[in-house]
């Protein structure tokens, strides 16, 4: 069995409804502040009003197009009940029938609204023309299409945030508005851990998986993690004698790498050496 590498430092957590905490000001500005207020009293119809002024009052402003999208994502989740043949996953229930035998199982799944779902896309890409280096609202686009498993555009998105980095030197904007500090070693440790997330989806996205991590040896040629993912794109297919360069790689930077030595012996192991 081979491994993917997991590095020991945490993924940044992208908390959808957590991105800002600007206070509301004396002149009734709307803010994420108030937004997190009326989330957390489940105060649905206030949001909704907060929403509708602070749609005819915004100008510009990073934190409207954030609480936009918020609202637009929990609009379009819902939960179904659904009845299954196979027992599914997690939480779920039996039918029986008379004689206490199974006979299906009852269970929910989270469903999202396309419909409402662009909308908010609709105000997170408004938000990103007009706030280009807010790495807050790119993160939590991705997040987005993670959770609605769709990979494409999760992929695409990522490669594509990666390289609008480069350009700038990863210079982007956190939370406020505020520097993110490090931002080349933030970016590879992120853009490695939307690795895992894709290496554990039970799919075969070894394509998505090499796009993003041929990118990260593009930007970090130097990088462990980075030649460790693209090696790991091969082996997923079996394609271990085009895995084994980009492992080797990787070794000659970190020879004592004991996930790189065990796929490098996994490798050979198949290749019949």
């Amino acid at each position: 069995m081979f491994l993917a590498y997991l590095w020991h430092m945490p993924l940044k957590r992208i908390l959808l409804f957590g991105i800002s905490c600007a206070v509301q000001s004396l002149f009734g500005q709307y803010s994420m502040a108030e937004y997190h207020r009326l989330d957390r009293s489940n105060d649905t119809a206030g949001i909704r009003l907060m929403m509708e002024r602070w749609a005819t009052t915004q100008k510009g402003e990073a934190d409207y197009f954030i609480a936009c999208f918020n609202y637009r994502v929990q609009q379009a989740r819902k939960e179904v009940v659904v009845l299954t043949q196979e027992e599914p996953e997690g939480q779920h229930f039996a039918v029986r029938d008379s004689v206490n035998g199974t006979v299906a199982y009852l269970s929910s799944v989270t469903q999202y609204d396309s419909s409402v779902l662009k909308a908010g896309f609709d105000c997170i890409d408004e938000g990103m023309r007009k706030h280009p280096r807010r790495l807050d609202m790119r993160f939590g686009k991705i997040y987005v299409f993670g959770i609605t498993e769709n990979y494409t555009a999760y992929t695409d998105l990522l490669i594509q945030t990666l390289r609008d980095g480069a350009a700038h030197g990863q210079r982007w904007l956190w939370t406020d508005g505020k520097k993110l500090r490090k931002g080349n070693d933030f970016m590879e440790e992120n853009a490695h851990q939307y690795i895992v997330k894709l290496f554990n989806v039970d799919a075969d996205l070894s394509a998505n998986i090499r796009g993003i991590a041929q990118t990260m040896t593009d930007l970090w040629p130097r990088s462990v993690v980075a030649h460790a993912d693209l090696g790991l794109s091969y082996m997923m297919t079996g394609a271990f004698s085009e895995a084994l360069p980009h492992l080797l790689t990787a070794h000659k930077l970190a020879s004592r790498d004991e996930v790189v030595i065990s796929n490098i012996g996994y490798s050979y192991k198949n290749m019949g050496e």
